[in-house]
């Protein structure tokens, strides 16, 4: 009886698998830069207030991370379709308008769901997307020298004012009313508002385009395994934008640094060992920096400072933190992000 001949795999055959799995390890890791350079940058946003007007830092790192997500995206299609020029012309850009156009001409398909349908209306015709991503494409381009670029032309206009343009926009401000004297609460809070409007353009664009890479008509198994971290966008929806507290660093894997949930032996160690006071936003008045209404403050042997918000345990600075395995109030998300909590820590190692 005649043996059949086993199937070998040649040289040629090896060498494009070992391609193909180095491209999509690059570009997993490029998508996974481009996630956190875009999360920092939401989060940075999220931090401009009265007292801090850094806008350079969110603009750079937003411009980056949508311009390396974008054309990470249309090489990952590139690489599907077998197309022989990775890198091509249509990449030689920092325009994210031309960038989005093309992804939209070659590779973006419209479903039958009502949702798809309104995705790719938001795509082309909301006004707000079109100008954030103008500002963040100028500022990509040279916004990033705009100081020597007016230097150079007195008539460049900066792309950080053009920013702040769009918050006035945004928060429906006139000029006389931008430049009108105002109480700081009052200012922090419309910060607050105009760039949970901004934000919430951002999320809307990134969800919809990483719904589409990972479940759109020419995507493929492989193609979407190589942005994970992308997901967390994908799986927004309407009632999800604007909800995250980008200022929150995400949980590494193996950390142990969450709040405690107090049980009745702490209750009792508190009460024999401790010494604790009681605050509320009433008795402490403005600036009040934590989002419950209430909070309990313990002194541990004066060395280790505790804060007690609804149940759970929290550290008021690094080193209680770091021997009690607890994340501070500000990296957990119980205060809010621009108020500072050292008036707290203060009071605490007062606490006789």
């Amino acid at each position: 009886m005649r043996k059949k001949k086993k199937n070998k795999m040649g040289n040629s055959d090896l060498s494009r698998i070992g391609e193909r799995v180095d491209q999509m390890i690059t570009l997993q890791q490029e998508f996974d830069l481009s996630f956190k350079l875009l999360r920092r940058g939401l989060g940075e946003l999220q931090k401009i207030d009265y007292a801090n007007d850094f806008y350079f830092l969110p603009l750079l790192l937003l411009s980056q991370g949508i311009e390396r997500f974008l054309k990470s995206y249309i090489i990952a299609y590139k690489i599907e379709n077998k197309e022989n020029k990775l890198f091509d012309e249509e990449l030689r850009t920092h325009s994210l308008l031309d960038l989005i156009k093309f992804v939209r001409e070659r590779y973006y398909t419209i479903g039958p769901r009502d949702i798809d349908i309104k995705d790719e209306q938001y795509l082309s015709e909301n006004v707000h997307l079109k100008r954030v991503l103008t500002i963040l494409s100028d500022f990509g381009k040279n916004g990033r020298y705009y100081n020597i670029n007016h230097l150079i032309n007195p008539q460049s206009v900066s792309p950080i004012l053009e920013w702040e343009k769009l918050e006035r926009e945004l928060g429906t401000l006139t000029n006389e009313e931008w430049f009108k004297p105002k109480e700081v609460e009052e200012v922090n809070k419309y910060y607050q508002k105009v760039t949970s409007k901004i934000i919430i353009v951002i999320e809307r664009f990134l969800s919809i385009l990483s719904r589409q890479y990972i479940f759109g008509k020419k995507s493929k198994v492989v193609l979407g395994a190589t942005m994970p971290n992308f997901s967390f966008f994908e799986c927004m929806y309407e009632g999800d934008y604007g909800k995250t507290d980008y200022t929150i660093e995400p949980k590494e894997y193996g950390s142990d640094y969450v709040p405690h949930k107090r049980k009745f032996i702490d209750k009792l160690k508190s009460l024999l060992f401790y010494k604790q006071k009681k605050i509320s936003r009433k008795q402490y008045g403005d600036n009040w920096p934590f989002k419950s209404e209430t909070v309990i403050l313990e002194s541990r042997h004066g060395r280790y400072y505790i804060i007690i918000i609804e149940g759970y345990e929290y550290a008021l600075n690094g080193k209680t933190s770091s021997r009690m395995k607890l994340p501070t109030p500000n990296k957990a998300g119980v205060a809010i992000s621009y108020k500072s909590t050292d008036n707290f820590l203060r009071m605490l190692k007062d606490l006789k």
